[in-house]
């Protein structure tokens, strides 16, 4: 299928249905829109992860229609709106969510990285004998995407050697250690970054 040009309608047209997927530049003008216990939550950090953090949750506001504050769960999990799931990811230029509903989705996971220069080191610490020929950020950003999703799920911490990838043009799937039922992804490089969405269906 033809690939928008625009970084987020990329990865959008290949999304499933009920998926809404959103960039946006990171800039520290966001910080001054954060709730005064959000912004407690990154108070010590330094004024590029304040300006990070500030762009996912204005991202998020806007994907969920939602004015309120997003705080974090114990387990540093986003404390989302009732019957939503999401998933939120940047680098350190942009900042891209994923949101979608609890009754079409059991976990959603994002990712996003720089179509950075592939080397041995990079390919051995991603890439297993039985991985796909394919570049390396491609395949750390499509199990980071799938890892979210695992992770969600209550899975267990796991490294990028843990997850064994299958590809079919923009779609893929990825093997854990225990099987995620109905776990698929897609992935596309656009803007000089490649982007990637794993979504489980809800039972």
């Amino acid at each position: 299928m033809p690939v928008p040009p625009s970084p987020s309608d990329a990865l959008a047209a290949l999304a499933p249905p009920g998926v809404t997927v959103q960039s946006m530049p990171i800039d520290s003008c966001h910080i001054e829109s954060l709730h005064a216990a959000e912004l407690a939550l990154v108070a010590i950090a330094v004024p590029s992860r304040q300006a990070e953090f500030a762009t996912g949750r204005v991202l998020l506001r806007a994907a969920l229609a939602h004015d309120g504050p997003i705080l974090r769960e114990p387990s540093r999990a986003m404390q989302l709106p009732p019957r939503w799931v999401a998933s939120l990811a940047h680098d350190h230029g942009v900042a891209v969510v994923a949101v979608g509903h609890d009754q079409q989705f059991a976990a959603i996971g994002i990712d996003v990285e720089p179509d950075a220069p592939a080397d041995d080191e990079l390919c051995a610490a991603v890439l297993r004998a039985d991985d796909p020929a394919m570049h390396p950020t491609a395949a750390f950003v499509m199990k980071e995407a799938a890892y979210k999703a695992w992770s969600t799920l209550g899975g267990r911490i796991l490294g990028p050697l843990d997850v064994r990838l299958e590809l079919r043009k923009h779609e893929f799937t990825a093997h854990f250690p225990v099987p995620v039922p109905g776990l698929q992804g897609v992935a596309v490089r656009a803007g000089g970054r490649w982007w990637a969405l794993a979504t489980v269906p809800a039972r």
